[in-house]
């Protein structure tokens, strides 16, 4: 199956990006509106800074949808979270608490723009301290531009009465001097401890989000090989209309996928990959019209 898997010193921030930049962070609890802890859950990725409410805030309106818990089949309503009047990217993880009483579960709520990279969750119970971390990262791809963007990668925080929202923060410039493969990276820590059932629970949030550019995908090529390496056939694809899923010839022993981009100054270049019969699907990507370019799976059915 095919899925579709995101200032001021701009100059300064660019030369960070070319070197490969890594900012990092370490954010502790705050208080939340009604006294509670609160903790940075995420982030939402704009190109123009949020308009924020008198509070230095900007709350997530919820609209509740239908889930399935894969792991334990309940059915769970789990919030769709709207900041009224942002155009973002989000990629976040509330908690949502079980309506049976199974405990708290975090759920990824990211936009189809961010490729997800690892997550895991480690649970050490040790003495009198349960220890919960959350690990996730994700990648946000982009095309260079004849003008500057700036991305502004919004903090989002989460209350312990599960209200969530977002507040503002600097950005991240790009223009025309970005080159294929350069990157940029926030890293955040985010902790809070609370007592449940009379014991300490320490959970912390660690995250990694990744802006990357990427040349524009123009076109796939798909080259079917047989047992000798001779060429079969040839299929070849406009990178936005690749089939969900592709079906080689009996004879074919392996493919050979080309991904070709192009600069935005012209300049062309092209990427290959080889998929023997074990492979179960190959990834291209192909552009949006926000200047995103989208992680695609093709599945291969030999």
């Amino acid at each position: 199956m095919r899925t579709k898997r995101l200032m001021a010193l701009c100059s300064l921030l660019g030369l960070l990006l070319l070197s490969g930049c890594s900012l990092a962070q370490d954010r502790t609890a705050g208080s939340d509106r009604n006294g509670g802890a609160d903790q940075q859950i995420g982030v939402v990725v704009t190109k123009s800074p949020v308009e924020l409410e008198s509070d230095g805030r900007l709350y997530a309106t919820v609209a509740k949808k239908a889930f399935t818990n894969e792991a334990t089949g309940e059915n769970i309503a789990v919030g769709d979270y709207m900041f009224a009047g942002i155009d973002g990217l989000s990629y976040f993880e509330p908690t949502v608490q079980s309506p049976s009483g199974m405990g708290p579960t975090q759920y990824l709520f990211v936009n189809e723009a961010f490729c997800v990279g690892n997550r895991s969750v480690h649970v050490n119970d040790a003495g009198g301290t349960n220890t919960i971390t959350s690990v996730s990262s994700g990648t946000l791809y982009v095309v260079p531009s004849k003008d500057d963007i700036i991305y502004q990668v919004n903090p989002v925080y989460q209350e312990a009465s599960g209200d969530v929202y977002l507040t503002d923060s600097a950005g991240v410039c790009l223009g025309d001097g970005m080159s294929r493969g350069d990157a940029m990276s926030t890293s955040f820590k985010s902790s809070i401890s609370t007592v449940e059932n009379g014991k300490r629970v320490i959970k912390t949030n660690k995250m990694k989000i990744s802006i990357k550019v990427l040349y524009i995908p123009t076109e796939v090529r798909i080259f079917e090989m047989g047992t000798d390496g001779k060429l079969l056939t040839t299929k070849q694809y406009d990178a936005n209309h690749l089939p969900d899923t592709y079906s080689p010839l009996g004879s074919t022993a392996f493919l050979v996928v080309e991904a070709h981009y192009k600069n935005i100054d012209g300049t062309v270049g092209v990427t290959r990959k080889t998929y023997d019969r074990g492979a179960e699907d190959f990834s291209t990507f192909h552009r949006r019209a926000d200047g995103c370019c989208v992680k695609d799976l093709t599945g291969i059915k030999w």
